[in-house]
């Protein structure tokens, strides 16, 4: 590992693999995306990730952006 720059999305890449630095951190399964818990891209600490599904992380946001209605 090594540097890392930040892509147009804000999220942290590593630049010798291109790999994005969060998921290299929380190391997810197939299948699953890592969600920031405090929502900003780049806090990639462990303790602020978590790994989750496609499904439940789509249902999470759905609730967010409810609640800020």
């Amino acid at each position: 590992m090594g540097r890392f720059h930040y892509n147009p999305k804000g999220y942290p890449v590593w630049n010798d693999s291109g790999k994005l630095v969060h998921r290299t951190v929380a190391q997810p399964k197939k299948g699953q995306v890592t969600h920031h818990i405090d929502g900003n891209p780049k806090n990639f600490r462990e303790s602020n990730l978590v790994n989750m599904s496609r499904s439940e992380h789509a249902k999470l946001h759905a609730r967010e952006r409810r609640n800020l209605q």
